[in-house]
């Protein structure tokens, strides 16, 4: 079934892996990027316009990402408490320079220099 053409998302040319780790909208994910680690797989991550939140990287994607600075993520806040929640995905250089080259990242994050 094909995308309705209002769906910005239908017309990057992202391949399908970028394409289903973006953030759904509704579901309440974000973007964001990564200020440092904390420690005890936690990062300090800025959201939205100078808004930090600490994020958990969960049990089953410690070993598997290498999570840096600067790197591009989505999160997951949770709903019991402000201020935290879970990393999502990772993107690498490559996907991130794609997914700001395709404009689908909001207005916050054009002022940081992506790869």
């Amino acid at each position: 079934m094909p995308e309705p053409e209002g769906d910005p998302r239908s017309k990057s040319a992202l391949s399908d892996v970028v394409m289903d780790a973006l953030p759904v909208e509704g579901s309440g994910e974000l973007f964001g990027l990564v200020q440092k680690m904390v420690g005890a797989r936690h990062l300090l991550v800025e959201v939205d316009d100078n808004l930090e939140m600490n994020i958990r990287i969960p049990g089953r994607m410690k070993n598997s990402q290498m999570v840096r600075p600067g790197d591009l993520v989505v999160i997951k806040p949770w709903e019991f408490q402000q201020g935290r929640g879970d990393l999502k995905s990772r993107f690498s250089k490559t996907e991130s320079g794609a997914i700001q080259r395709a404009g689908l990242l909001p207005l916050p994050f054009h002022r940081f220099e992506l790869y």
